[in-house]
């Protein structure tokens, strides 16, 4: 089963970018949430205060087909916190049936993220159509690939 792990579209991400580029990229997030391959779609949130505005997500992204929304603090990669302990992401998509995972977004744990996926065993993938260019460098594209992520 394929799940779609969208990361950090949130108003203080998006925020730091051009608008549209933001634009065209919650745009192919949407087409990829709403495009019917998934099984399940997790959106991530970082953890902030409740009420604070800049948690919030980008008013033009579609969340409502989202099956889960983590709140992930204190964090690097959406499968493992700071302290290099699990988040329980892992055990949550395989509990659900999960063996491969899509990841977009536009954080740099998105980068993470794909790598520990791939390192806990599901088939990962990165969307790099619907990731921001400016987390996109060859060097840390090709350690994601070295450690079995494949980049579409």
């Amino acid at each position: 089963m394929l799940a779609l792990i969208v990361i950090g579209i949130q108003r203080n991400q998006v925020n730091r970018y051009n608008r549209d580029q933001i634009t065209i990229l919650v745009d192919r997030i949407n087409d990829l949430v709403n495009c019917g391959i998934y099984d399940l779609v997790i959106f991530t949130q970082e953890a902030y205060a409740p009420g604070f505005r800049q948690s919030e997500f980008h008013t033009d992204l579609d969340i409502k087909s989202a099956k889960a929304v983590f709140r992930i603090d204190n964090a690097d990669s959406l499968f493992m916190n700071d302290d290099g302990e699990s988040t329980g992401v892992g055990d949550y998509l395989s509990g659900m049936g999960i063996n491969r995972v899509d990841i977009c977004g536009v954080m740099l744990m998105t980068l993470k993220s794909a790598k520990d996926g791939a390192r806990l065993g599901f088939k990962t993938r990165l969307i790099g159509g619907a990731m921001h260019p400016m987390i996109l460098n060859q060097r840390d594209i090709s350690d994601a690939v070295e450690n079995g992520v494949e980049l579409t």
